[in-house]
């Protein structure tokens, strides 16, 4: 389950803590999300596609995420004609994705391609 706390009205609110904050050198602009529900629930309860404009500010070769309750199957960036595939790894108790690719992604605009379960 994600990292809620009780607030005083007892709805949940995401837990905010410095040690959770993402890095800035990568930032979000834009997110297309897609969502494919499984009802027989034989693979999982859903799969989903999501495309991410990011706005990468200083080169790097990782991408951070917040992540929770999915599992990232396939993730590349892409820019112009240019896609290069990443590698997931997670940090379940902060609940961040770090993708790490074989080449530097040069400052720009570029999109985020994740397929997850």
């Amino acid at each position: 389950m994600c990292k809620f706390h009780n607030t005083e009205s007892g709805i949940g609110a995401h837990v905010a803590l410095d040690s959770f904050r993402l890095p800035k050198n990568v930032v979000p602009t834009d997110y297309v999300i897609k969502l494919f529900p499984n009802p027989t629930g034989k693979s999982g309860r859903f799969r989903g596609e999501e495309t991410i404009a990011v706005t990468v500010k200083e080169a790097t070769n990782v991408v951070a995420l917040n992540v929770c309750e999915i599992k990232i199957q396939k993730v590349r960036i892409t820019r112009g004609g240019k896609s290069i595939v990443g590698s997931v790894s997670v940090n379940k108790e902060n609940e961040v994705a770090t993708i790490t690719f074989p080449k530097t992604i040069a400052a720009g605009d570029w999109k985020l391609h994740l397929s997850f379960t």
